[in-house]
């Protein structure tokens, strides 16, 4: 689109003002919020919508959090699918008016993955599906993945004995697998004779117009039944045609191995699949143990206590008794570097078995953020450490130290747990 409006410009330099109105005029920034368009759910807006949305798992954890901090977004998004993709989707379906159009870009993980199973049920219950083009590796060169053109019409409602019903989808779907799209697939982008999604798309406004009636001798178009996507666990088209046929296509090499870069890909995929898995099953245990999180920086969950006694080294030397039973005096090391007894006007900090507190580090030779003691007897700190109290008798302290002590190793030392 940028090229489309940057060689516009050039051939047409007087209309830079009144390009730039209709820009602003028809473009809108979403910078008020880490979700962007998907802040603002739309209902039965559009006619028709063109796009190719984000498609990553990374991030869509945070997305997901921030969707359900507002009871409008929750119950908008409530499909609940895999990825960032997944949530886009579930936007521009419910954006559509009834009898819009979509030509939308996804991913293969919408297609095929089995934890969106309920997406593809949502997209069938809400749309008839027109098409699925499939199109080569690196299409879009910066991004190394399978893609697809899905095109969608929304269903319009109809009222069967006094009920308001979406029909079933009884019309077939055109399929067809693409090779080439009429340039190179890398960062030139130089033209190619061999243009197969031009090809699809003439036989795709050919199938429009007769869906039931269409024929094609094309062997990279299969028209489908609607059974096939409705009663499959997938949605990857390539697949309903043979090895020899892709063979045949060039879809697939004969006895081809994997290429490092796909393996990495392949890697890639997984990893993010396995993460956003987890993430899934940590909100569903959260959601059923009421679990939250809280942080030691929230007053109402915790006191934090940094009063020192402010001596020198060679002050605690003199007034130390090295006697265990005398009250402990820490810094940042784990251990008291002495033993003294009770100043007068200064209290220590009171611990006990059953009421025990926390402290930790703040400096000294990379050990802030470690270095945890749990208090059971009465202490004093001097410098460089502080002490968490937990006036919440709900607050397992044990459980707390668990977690920082979990956290400290792997990440240093974190305010959240």
């Amino acid at each position: 689109m940028l090229i489309c409006f940057s060689a516009l410009l050039r051939d047409h330099a007087g209309i830079s003002a009144q390009f730039s109105e209709l820009f602003n005029n028809t473009f809108l920034l979403q910078t008020n919020s880490i979700l962007g368009t998907l802040s603002q759910p739309i209902t039965d807006e559009y006619d028709l919508i063109l796009t190719n949305p984000p498609y990553v798992m990374s991030g869509s954890s945070n997305l997901k959090e921030e969707i359900a901090k507002r009871v409008d977004l929750k119950s908008h998004y409530s499909i609940s699918a895999m990825g960032v993709e997944g949530l886009f989707m579930e936007w521009i379906i419910r954006a559509l008016k009834p009898g819009g159009k979509a030509f939308i870009v996804v991913p293969d993980g919408i297609m095929n993955r089995s934890n969106d199973q309920r997406l593809r049920d949502f997209i069938q219950i809400e749309c008839e599906i027109d098409a699925v083009i499939s199109l080569p590796l690196n299409t879009f060169f910066t991004t190394n993945k399978k893609t697809y053109i899905m095109a969608l019409t929304k269903k319009v409602p109809v009222v069967c004995e006094g009920v308001t019903v979406k029909e079933q989808q009884t019309s077939p779907i055109f399929t067809y697998l693409c090779s080439e799209i009429g340039e190179t697939r890398d960062m030139y982008r130089f033209d190619l004779e061999q243009n197969d999604l031009a090809a699809a798309a003439d036989l795709y406004c050919m199938f429009r117009g007769a869906k039931d009636f269409f024929r094609t001798d094309d062997p990279r178009c299969k028209i489908v039944s609607i059974d096939a996507f409705a009663e499959g666990t997938h949605w990857s088209v390539e697949r309903w045609w043979t090895r020899e046929e892709r063979i045949a296509l060039g879809i697939e090499e004969e006895d081809r191995g994997v290429t490092p870069e796909e393996m990495g890909v392949m890697i890639t995929d997984i990893t993010n699949t396995l993460n956003e898995y987890r993430d899934m099953l940590l909100s569903t245990v959260q959601e059923k143990l009421g679990f939250r999180t809280i942080y030691l920086t929230d007053q109402e969950k915790f006191t934090l206590i940094s009063r020192g006694l402010g001596k020198n080294r060679t002050e605690l030397q003199q007034m130390d008794t090295h006697c265990c039973t005398d009250i402990p005096v820490y810094t940042a090391a784990q251990e008291p570097v002495a033993y003294i007894a009770r100043i007068a006007g200064k209290e220590p900090i009171m611990a006990s078995e059953a009421a025990p507190l926390l402290s930790f580090a703040t400096n000294g030779d990379g050990s802030a953020g470690r270095n945890f003691v749990m208090h059971k007897k009465p202490f004093y700190l001097n410098v460089d450490r502080i002490a968490v109290e937990i006036p919440d008798s709900a607050i397992d302290l044990s459980y707390v130290y668990t977690c920082i002590f979990r956290y400290e190793g792997a990440l240093s030392f974190s305010s959240c747990l």
